[in-house]
């Protein structure tokens, strides 16, 4: 079993390396490893590790750390996937591709987004055109809520003061609305949430290339992305789901549902899986594509809880743009931030992570992988 996910990117990305190895020498063969560096002066880079059979049928793939953080403990789960699930592949027809830490600069500064402040996973264009301000047109009905320009105080009043301003986006709006428009990208501000960016990042392009590559000549593929922060706390939910098969929209089917069962998954624009699936199109116009978001959740998914997780990451933004007013605020917003993605209780690492194996291993299992 994997060890919890370190908190420093150095040791995370040597830990990926060393899962390698070990694997490497149980099962008796090599991955094609490669680096792609993106920040010489910090040491940080996307490390991609490929394993391609002699008879190439069937192609698993996982993803880590798209959005910074959250690859700590999308690291400790593709060491686990190392360990204990992969072994089992057949390795005559089924290939690999591990991608730790694909945005390694918000890793390392613990942020979600890429040293332009940009939101990786709403950064793959749906067609391979400009990505389009005209899509942000909800997001702009509450980015003066969303983006205050002063320091960050995160006094009792600021968070009076943002719930209020958001209970009457709601009664205008409704809460459903507001949910999609802070959470599916936009492409118009870009000092805001979830921006999506005016053109493809250096890691975009990084993955386009890579996944284009990697993924010819397979007539199956299976992709599981890794995130955390959504979702009800150590809950496994499937998010963004683009299946083929029938035995795999059985086990993601149920989006994030809350306590009362109500689904309560959202739409974006821009992801990584849909890229993925239309790549995979292209090469195989009949082949099988199932791919998934694996969300780890770390508060709920109750209203409360998601409009704390929204102010959450409105103070962190705020705090990276404006600066704090204090010290002390400075202190309390990271340590929120952390705990909202990256949560310091062991609990919550060790049961993610053995819940994700679990989850993962049953969908190898349902399209016979494994």
């Amino acid at each position: 079993m994997a060890t919890p996910a370190p908190h420093e990117y150095h040791e995370a990305r040597a830990g990926f390396r060393l899962a390698l190895d070990e694997f490497e020498e149980r099962v008796g063969r090599r991955f094609q490893r490669h680096s792609e560096l993106v920040d010489a002066e910090l040491d940080l880079s996307i490390d991609v590790a490929e394993l391609r059979p002699e008879q190439p049928r069937r192609l698993y793939v996982a993803v880590s750390g798209i959005h910074g953080i959250e690859g700590y403990a999308g690291g400790a789960i593709l060491r686990g996937l190392l360990a204990s699930v992969l072994p089992g592949l057949d390795f005559e027809s089924t290939g690999i591709l591990l991608v730790h830490g694909l945005n390694p600069t918000g890793m390392y500064h613990r942020r979600r987004v890429n040293e332009h402040n940009v939101d990786l996973n709403r950064n793959f264009a749906a067609d391979g055109t400009p990505l389009d301000p005209s899509d942000s047109a909800a997001y702009e009905l509450v980015a003066s809520i969303l983006q205050p320009a002063r320091p960050c105080a995160d006094s009792a009043g600021d968070r009076v003061r943002f719930l209020a301003a958001v209970a009457r986006a709601i009664v205008r709006h409704g809460f459903a609305p507001l949910r999609q428009a802070t959470l599916a990208g936009q492409y118009s501000s870009p000092s805001g949430l979830f921006y999506g960016g005016s053109t493809a990042q250096v890691e975009t392009r990084f993955f386009q290339q890579c996944f284009d590559r990697a993924s010819r000549g397979y007539s199956e593929i299976q992709l599981t992305d890794l995130h955390t922060g959504y979702g009800r706390r150590e809950q496994v939910s499937s998010l963004f789901v683009r299946a083929d098969s029938l035995e795999f929209q059985a086990l993601t089917g149920h989006g994030a549902p809350d306590v009362r069962g109500r689904d309560q998954a959202y739409a974006a624009r821009g992801d990584l899986v849909a890229f993925c699936q239309r790549t995979a199109k292209r090469h195989a116009p009949d082949g099988i594509f199932n791919g998934v978001v694996v969300e780890l959740g770390t508060t709920g998914l109750g209203i409360a809880s998601q409009l704390g997780d929204l102010y959450t990451l409105v103070r962190e933004n705020q705090l990276r743009h404006h600066g704090y007013a204090t010290p002390a605020a400075a202190l309390r917003v990271a340590h929120a931030f952390g705990e909202l993605f990256d949560p310091s209780d062991p609990g919550w690492r060790k049961q993610v992570v053995v819940a994700s194996l679990a989850h993962i291993q049953r969908l190898l299992g349902s399209r016979h992988f494994l």
